[in-house]
């Protein structure tokens, strides 16, 4: 149901509960609202779209048990007189727009909410304007579930919150708490969940914690949390989840955490943990999260951990681990992602991994790994900067669901696997620094490649014409985007790309992001005309091959275009004006060719350097200072049929290419330092309109909360 609440429903002096969950209904509440309900207990309101003021008069409805206005619109203050409801059980206010009153720095309303002595849940959550610091009182709350995540609330954790002894849950998690987490909290003795993630704690972790011997799931991930883990964590044996990532902790992992066989869940990550992992970690035998990522831990992988048969996620990357991949793994037999990245891991990759028919993301790029590719099917599989030898096993084209296939920096020696053409899903293919050679040929189908989006051949041996029947069965390039402003990944784990010579660890990869490197090969001849057709395309590079001819002017329809490198090649003749169309391109390099003629005007032909241009002695004009004559001098016409720069799919698409540079990478790795055309094209927002549009999706994200679960 949508429109406004009808005001008599709350006239009614016998109606004992109003449920209205779950609709569509919009507007304000009357102000009277508590007025001429003298019986109702049960008020539901959640999960509409209600706006407005919370009714002060709420509070002369003395019977209330449940009141329920979560996730709506709601604005103002709090009431300050809600402990006239002296029999409220519930209280849930979350996902609104309520704010903190100006007179005072903390939450004053829970003052009054103390009267409420059979309050059970008390749930403020997601409300960021509410800003202030919890008070002192809120140690006389009577309550088993205190939810205040994403309230932006300040200061400290009250001491006096290990007052509250019946409580069950506190969700503190995503404001801007300081200090250290209070000893008090060892005091609250039937506490099952304590999240505070994402806030700006700080010194190590109470001991007192361990006196929580029902405490079920300790979330304190994204803290500055210091110190070793405390041993005594292994006494917390009803634990099912230790979520402690992104903290400060060192030393070893406590090797008592074995004790915790109900463990569900792990998460360690991002810390400065070192030495190795528990050789005991077979008895973690119900977990299915291991998250040891981002550390310093080393050694061997323990073999018992094939006995893991639960796991699902494993991710061990960004350590020092060494030796080989035990052959245990195979017993991992429920596992969807497994990553081993940037370690040192040595020796084959086990046979037994063929075994892994639920793996979705199986990463071991980084090591020091030789031997032959496994038949391993995977959604995204990245067996990038090893020492792989061989070819490309044709299993691989049994693997209908793979998505990402990189094989990049390894010794692979084989010609181009043509045969993968026929995996629909395939949308990027990293084959850059290894031993392929031979022509790229054999595109007899009709839907070869027709979703590949990323295609990476550069530093190896090809040769022979461009593929110009390749490129027209490109048809994910083909003017198929669709302006949106939320962004969406073609899959979650990282891809390490070359762009203009700097590598690019892209954490995640946008679906608008296009690219095709054929560079450092040996190709010969023209640049295809068709490569025009192929219009959401970002980045091209065909430098450092043997290329000839002349520029086509149909990649002036390439009105996407980002990056355009055809250096160090053998072509010749003028630059076409056409290119002035392309008024996204941040990167231009045509160095080290044969060009001649003058240099376009124009639109982004007037930011580019000499760089763009050196080692073509033929060629003169801005920014070069050998001039032209005359009649060769080319300006720009604001009228001229290729100035497209309004057009708002590709500001869309220019700003995409930001989201690209912006969005898709976690981080980046520079062999070259920061390049200005880099830092151009990540802080590039073209367009005002976008930018706001931007920007108010970004607020929309920020302030959308998922409750976590108790």
């Amino acid at each position: 149901m949508s429109g406004t609440i009808p005001q008599g429903i709350f006239n009614s002096s016998t109606v004992i509960t109003i449920d209205l969950r779950l609709n569509r209904f919009s507007g304000y509440l009357p102000l009277t609202l508590g007025l001429w309900l003298p019986n109702l207990e049960n008020l539901y309101l959640g999960e509409n779209e209600l706006s407005g003021l919370v009714p002060a008069s709420i509070s002369n409805a003395s019977r209330l048990t449940i009141l329920d206005f979560g996730y709506n619109s709601f604005s103002g203050y709090i009431p300050i007189d809600l402990g006239n409801l002296r029999d409220l059980q519930r209280f849930s206010l979350e996902n609104n727009n309520l704010a903190s009153r100006p007179s005072s720095s903390e939450w004053s309303f829970l003052s009054s909410l103390a009267n409420c002595k059979h309050l059970r849940v008390l749930d403020f959550s997601a409300n960021p304007l509410l800003s202030g610091k919890l008070p002192v009182s809120i140690g006389n709350l009577s309550v088993q579930v205190f939810g205040a995540f994403g309230c932006n609330i300040k200061g400290n954790v009250p001491e006096e919150i290990g007052n509250i002894t019946n409580l069950i849950g506190l969700y503190l998690d995503d404001n801007q708490l300081t200090g250290s987490i209070p000893t008090a909290v060892g005091r609250l003795r039937t506490l099952q969940l304590l999240s505070l993630q994402g806030n700006n704690l700080e010194r190590t972790l109470p001991n007192e914690l361990c006196h929580l011997k029902y405490l079920y799931s300790l979330r304190l991930t994204g803290n500055k949390l210091t110190g070793p883990l405390p041993a005594c964590l292994g006494d917390l044996v009803s634990l099912g989840n230790l979520l402690l990532g992104s903290n400060k902790f060192a030393n070893s992992i406590p090797s008592t955490l074995t004790r915790l066989t109900d463990l569900l869940q792990l998460n360690l990550s991002s810390n400065s943990l070192s030495g190795i992992l528990p050789v005991d970690i077979s008895k973690w035998k119900v977990l299915y999260t291991i998250d040891f990522s981002e550390n310093q831990l080393s050694g061997e992988i323990p073999k018992g951990i094939g006995d893991l048969t639960d796991l699902t996620y494993l991710s061990l990357s960004g350590n020092r681990f060494h030796g080989s991949i035990p052959e245990s793994f195979g017993g991992l037999i429920a596992l969807e992602v497994l990553d081993l990245s940037r370690n040192n891991f040595s020796g084959i990759i086990p046979k037994s991994m063929e075994k892994l028919i639920y793996i979705g993301v199986l990463d071991l790029g980084m090591n020091n790994l030789y031997g032959e590719i496994p038949s391993t099917c995977a959604r995204s599989l990245h067996l990038n900067d090893n020492k792989l030898e061989g070819s490309i096993p044709r299993s691989l084209g049994n693997c209908s669901d793979l998505e990402v296939l990189d094989l990049g920096n390894n010794c692979l020696n084989d010609s181009f696997p043509h045969w993968l053409g026929v995996l629909s899903d395939l949308k990027i293919l990293v084959l850059h620094s290894n031993k392929f050679h031979g022509p790229i040929q054999n595109f007899k189908g009709t839907s070869l490649f027709t979703g590949l989006r990323i295609i990476d051949l550069s530093q190896n041996e090809f040769n022979g014409h461009l593929p110009t029947k390749f490129f027209e069965k490109l048809k994910a390039m083909r003017n198929t985007y669709v302006g949106s402003t939320d962004p969406n990944y073609i899959v979650e784990s990282s891809v390490m790309l070359t762009v203009k010579g700097v590598k690019i660890q892209f954490e995640r990869v946008l679906e608008i992001f296009t690219t095709i490197d054929f560079s450092n090969n040996q190709f010969e001849g023209p640049v295809p005309d068709v490569l025009g057709e192929l219009k959401d395309l970002l980045v091209l590079n065909f430098s450092h091959n043997r290329l000839t001819g002349q520029i086509p002017s149909s990649l002036g329809n390439l009105l996407a275009l980002e990056s355009l490198d055809l250096s160090s090649n053998k072509i010749e003749g003028r630059i076409p004006m056409q290119l002035k169309s392309l008024t996204f391109l941040e990167v231009l390099n045509l160095s080290q060719n044969n060009l001649v003629g003058s240099i376009p005007r124009g639109n982004q032909f007037d930011t580019f350097t000499n760089d763009s241009y050196n080692g073509n002695t033929g060629l003169c004009g801005f920014p070069l200072s050998k001039e032209c004559g005359n009649s060769e001098v080319t300006t720009f016409d604001e009228d001229d049929d290729y100035a497209i720069a309004h057009n708002w799919k590709y500001v869309m698409m220019g700003y995409g290419c930001g989201l690209v540079f912006g969005l898709s990478m976690g981080y980046i790795v520079f062999t070259t330092g920061k390049p200005h055309w880099l830092l151009k094209i990540i802080e590039r927002i073209p367009n005002k309109k976008v930018r706001r549009r931007i920007q108010k999706n970004r607020g929309i994200r920020k302030n959308k909360h998922i409750k976590p679960r108790l």
